[in-house]
């Protein structure tokens, strides 16, 4: 089964963000899907997710569990030998600093990224649904 990764569709930096673990995903294990698509708005209602969650954080759904803030890298880091780096980073610290600076980012994310996306890859747009 796949995982699931909700993402803010209105956010530069989201958008950065799931790009980067779409190239990452080398065997399309995860699908990517926007917030503001009708699969999103499905899936937020499925799971009875808190509709203003995903202008929050990523949401990851993964074998029927809900995860979010730095869980989310947590679980995709350690079921992918590419994100290597980031799995070391995230043992290091424990979780409450991981979520602190998890949010920190969140708040300014809009900030640090305007809305300038980059056109990806044929391979990497079947994997983002929008």
């Amino acid at each position: 089964m796949k995982k699931i990764v909700i993402f803010d569709g209105e956010c530069g930096f989201c958008n950065k963000i799931i790009l980067f673990l779409a190239q990452k995903d080398i065997d399309n294990s995860i699908v990517f899907i926007s917030n503001k698509s009708n699969k999103g708005r499905k899936l937020i209602s499925f799971y009875n997710i808190d509709n203003d969650l995903p202008s929050k954080t990523l949401i990851l759904i993964h074998k029927e569990s809900i995860y979010i803030k730095s869980d989310v890298f947590k679980i995709l880091s350690e079921t992918n030998e590419n994100l290597l780096f980031l799995k070391l980073v995230l043992k290091i610290f424990p979780k409450y600093i991981n979520d602190f600076f998890y949010k920190i980012i969140s708040k300014n994310r809009k900030k640090i990224i305007k809305n300038n996306c980059q056109i990806p890859s044929k391979n990497i747009r079947e994997k983002i649904i929008l």
